[in-house]
């Protein structure tokens, strides 16, 4: 259910994607009272609140989802105009959270099985049920794997399978966990000045 939507309140919005992790961060600076913390944070100050940026193409157009995170940090800002200050992560974050075990903490063994199947059962074993994070696109990976063991996050376990196959993964806007080989020809083509008004390339 949507909660509140911020266009009007908002100074500046920035956000990441990666091709390692998915979405990744953001940062949203509303113009509002530095108190007012309505609509983004619950009473607890616990509650994780979700954050999604939706694009429309023109008056009257579809509006398109380009990323969905998570708020993390709420804090003012009195520096020139009253503001509050809003930072996020995408939800490949929470992979950092949850550890891969065997169920009594002792590390996770896996035998005689592919990249791509522990990949799967690593998202399905330690993910899907903790996240609201889904199973997208796990690329075919044929490399057998003899025996390996995890007693880390599931998010050092993607990682090293990542750096074996040479594969991207990540979590993206439509919260579907993937794990592909990298493209080799571009799916989006957008033109400085029309499209982009602004890029930092690393």
């Amino acid at each position: 259910a949507v909660t509140a939507i911020l266009n009007n309140e908002i100074v500046s919005l920035d956000w990441q994607f990666k091709s390692y992790g998915g979405c990744g961060k953001f940062k949203c600076v509303l113009k509002r009272s530095f108190d007012d913390l309505s609509y983004i944070t619950a009473t607890n100050y616990k509650q994780i609140y979700d954050f999604q940026i939706w694009i429309t193409a023109g008056a009257g157009e579809t509006s398109t989802c380009y990323y969905d995170g998570y708020i993390t940090s709420i804090r003012p800002s009195l520096t020139d105009a009253e503001q509050v200050i809003i930072d996020g992560v995408g939800y490949s974050n929470r992979l950092k959270d949850l550890i891969v075990h065997d169920g009594s903490g002792a590390p996770k063994e896996y035998t005689s099985t592919t990249i791509s199947a522990l990949v799967e059962d690593l998202i399905t074993d330690f993910v899907l049920s903790e996240t609201p994070i889904t199973i997208g696109d796990i690329d075919t990976f044929t490399t057998a794997v003899t025996s390996i063991k995890f007693n880390d996050s599931v998010w050092d376990a993607i990682a090293k399978l990542a750096e074996i196959t040479g594969a991207e993964w990540g979590v993206d806007r439509n919260l579907e966990f993937y794990f592909r080989a990298p493209s080799t020809s571009p799916t989006l083509r957008w033109f400085i000045g029309k499209d982009i008004g602004e890029i930092e390339d690393e």
